[in-house]
């Protein structure tokens, strides 16, 4: 949404600035670190100075666009926001935009900063859901033509970006026969997050000396449900969708059955790929943030621990476990 944002900023030559806040270092002053990230030699008033004169030219706000503070420490992104947002009323013509995912919990600002914040709940596809797909079919090469519309499960933006990469991987004659076994249901979340998995992890494995499909292996565990291997055994075990990065650690070496020593640099990859996704969790009894891990896309994270779930719980041997 933000990146959208931007982009029709740049289309009106209005002024506007976006960064991911995961770019961001959170240790200091995120104003501060942005600056110094843009190569400017100034103060953070110097800056806001220099935006609201931006905005003043063009009869707008300059936005400030900061994407994803859930992908950072919201334990500083939090009291930075209480303090910046009332400041900015010395900068009328400033404006700045943050997002974060839903799934986060603990974020509660103060009641006086009502007067400041505006909370705003992006839909995502609701509502629009036929012209997303197209869109997204048209973008993949993906002929869409009698296709019908897909479930709510499929037309999430993140859910659907996926199935659209996991069926373009094909020469375009075979892509259609591909979607329609997903939209049929021959062919399920199982096969779309494996083919996504697996392409992605081609080259972390290669790069790393690790076993071919270590990655896949990796995110859904063993056939036995063994909680030891793969990183959603072990989160249903814990009855959590995250993972510290410790228990991230203790998987990836017995998940590979051996200490490689890559495992840091191994979930930098999976980071960068976007196989795995990085926030913070608010711990109610120690009331601070910690830093955690876990499955980019919530449908299969849900999804891989239920098939965890049935694999040990079920006995699909007999008419009792059936």
């Amino acid at each position: 949404f933000l990146c959208d944002l931007a982009l029709h900023l740049e289309t009106l030559k209005l002024p506007g600035i976006f960064v991911t806040a995961s770019a961001i270092d959170a240790t200091i002053d995120p104003l501060d670190s942005l600056i110094d990230s843009l190569g400017l030699k100034c103060s953070t008033k110097d800056f806001l100075s220099q935006l609201d004169g931006s905005g003043s030219k063009t009869n707008s706000r300059a936005l400030l666009l900061i994407d994803a503070i859930n992908e950072s420490d919201l334990s500083t992104w939090l009291p930075w926001i209480e303090m910046i947002a009332p400041s900015l009323d010395k900068y009328p013509n400033v404006g700045i935009v943050v997002s974060c995912r839903t799934l986060v919990e603990g974020i509660n600002l103060k009641p006086k900063l009502d007067k400041y914040v505006r909370r705003i709940q992006h839909p995502g596809f609701d509502g629009y859901e036929f012209e997303a797909q197209v869109a997204f079919f048209d973008f993949y090469e993906i002929d869409s033509r009698g296709i019908p519309l897909l479930t709510p499960e499929f037309s999430n933006p993140l859910v659907l970006k996926m199935i659209c990469e996991s069926v373009s991987r094909f020469k375009s004659g075979k892509r259609r026969k591909k979607f329609e076994e997903i939209t049929s249901g021959q062919k399920g979340m199982t096969y779309i997050l494996e083919q996504f998995a697996k392409d992605l992890g081609q080259d972390i494995e290669s790069d790393l000396g690790l076993p071919q499909l270590f990655c896949w292996k990796l995110m859904k565990g063993s056939n036995r449900a063994d909680p030891d291997i793969g990183l959603s055994g072990r989160m249903a075990e814990e009855e959590r969708i995250w993972l510290s990065k410790e228990e991230v650690f203790d998987v990836m070496s017995k998940t590979a059955g051996f200490v490689s020593g890559v495992e840091s640099e191994l979930l930098k990859r999976l980071l960068n790929a976007g196989l795995l996704v990085s926030f913070s969790r608010y711990l109610y009894p120690e009331e601070t943030y910690i830093r955690v891990y876990g499955f980019a896309y919530q449908r299969f994270c849900d999804h891989l621990i239920a098939r965890y779930l049935m694999s040990k719980y079920l006995d699909f041997s007999s008419d009792a476990g059936a």
